[in-house]
């Protein structure tokens, strides 16, 4: 099968988790092949009981049952998406800290703005994360620690000798 595009086409790395799911999956659908009196081998992943792609209508169907079963919805009450999955997915990696090229890797997106423009979005904890971080460089500034040396103890006497330039005088 072609991909989207010319680099759609690669390896990328997946979580171990994932993979050993995915294993479990290919065993229980080598049965089902193998019980099956018609099947389509043509090496897709996720298929129907007959080996055939599944229509992605038919997934979205199930995926809203799914929703529906568990009780989830947008804010907004409409439905969540599959592709909201891959949004989820952009956001969750970004508040781990994880580098937004990784994420643009992962997501498989040509273009970084891409990924940090439409993809991820930012949360509560990312914001509260990056004001403890703000609080710690100014809580440095304001009241450095003890052990914390001055970078120079050195003091320049203005003006200076000749024009233009400094002295420095001990301190």
């Amino acid at each position: 099968m072609d991909g989207k595009t010319e680099g759609s086409t690669t390896m990328v790395a997946i979580p171990r988790t994932l993979l050993a799911e995915l294993r479990e999956y290919r065993r229980t659908q080598e049965v089902q092949r193998k019980k099956a009196k018609v099947w389509a081998d043509a090496g897709w992943v996720f298929t129907t009981r007959y080996g055939t792609p599944i229509e992605p209508r038919n997934a979205n169907r199930a995926w809203a049952v799914l929703c529906d079963r568990v009780g989830i919805e947008r804010r907004n009450g409409k439905r969540v998406r599959i592709h909201d999955l891959r949004h989820t997915a952009a956001t969750w990696l970004h508040g781990q800290g994880v580098d937004m090229k990784a994420i643009q890797g992962t997501l498989r997106h040509t273009q970084l703005s891409t990924t940090s423009e439409v993809y991820t979005h930012l949360t509560v904890e990312v914001q509260t994360k990056a004001a403890e971080s703000m609080d710690g460089a100014l809580a440095l500034l304001i009241k450095p620690r003890p052990e914390q040396r001055p970078v120079s103890k050195r003091r320049f006497n203005w003006p200076a000798k000749a024009a233009g330039t400094r002295q420095e005088q001990p301190a």
